[in-house]
């Protein structure tokens, strides 16, 4: 019988929720995708087209309240205790499952803002490179980032907020994984026990390789 139950005692909000977002997206990301095809996709486009297009696929981000989810990722911890009960045991598996989703919901969004942005950087410079008078490399990235220095300031916070937010998820996975193994450990315990109790049982049975396991290889620090 394994001592991991399938009901869950800690409530964890899952999804994205209304008041993550600060602002939403002007404009349907697939919608605006067709409508720049429309207008650009069929000659050449001109600077000026290459900045219309990075506006208009910059409205498409939702604006996230990221002092607000930095908050509440700062609060998701879970208990490892160092000799856990199967009530501790089943209790941290369901938040840090349920953590883990919350924090998946929260990762795809930021995800999303920093792709947006990173292609839109990316054809920005690009223009900038092409059309630039300056000669070396350097100097041309530079002229683009005193051109569109919001845009790669942004960039920039979208970043580091989905890396913090990969950070959260990482230290979630580790702290799940660790409960999972002291599951296992307790549950090898549990059948042991069951094995010694077992009536009409041999002594070469119960001195055999399985019960030499040491009370310290069934703890985990």
């Amino acid at each position: 019988m394994s001592i991991i139950s399938n009901e869950t005692t800690t409530k964890v909000q899952h999804s994205i929720k209304q008041d993550d977002v600060k602002e939403q997206a002007k404009q349907n990301y697939e919608d605006t995708l067709q409508s720049i095809d429309n207008k650009y996709g069929h000659g050449f486009a001109t600077m000026d087209d290459i900045q219309d297009m990075a506006k208009e696929m910059l409205e498409t981000i939702p604006k996230l309240d990221r002092n607000k989810l930095r908050e509440e990722m700062d609060l998701m911890h879970v208990e490892v205790y160092p000799e856990p009960t199967t009530f501790n045991i089943n209790e941290g598996l369901a938040k840090a499952q349920g953590y883990k989703e919350r924090l998946a919901g929260i990762l795809v969004q930021a995800q999303r803002e920093y792709n947006v942005r990173n292609k839109v950087w990316d054809m920005l410079a690009a223009a900038t490179n092409v059309m630039s008078k300056l000669s070396s490399a350097d100097k041309r990235k530079g002229e683009a980032i005193m051109k569109y220095s919001a845009y790669f300031l942004q960039l920039e916070a979208a970043e580091t907020f989905m890396e913090e937010v990969q950070m959260y998820m990482n230290n979630m996975k580790a702290t799940g994984e660790a409960i999972s193994r002291q599951a296992s450990v307790l549950q090898s315990q549990i059948q042991l026990n069951e094995i010694r109790r077992k009536p009409n049982i041999s002594n070469d049975d119960i001195n055999s390789p399985a019960e030499e396991i040491s009370e310290k290889d069934l703890k985990w620090n």
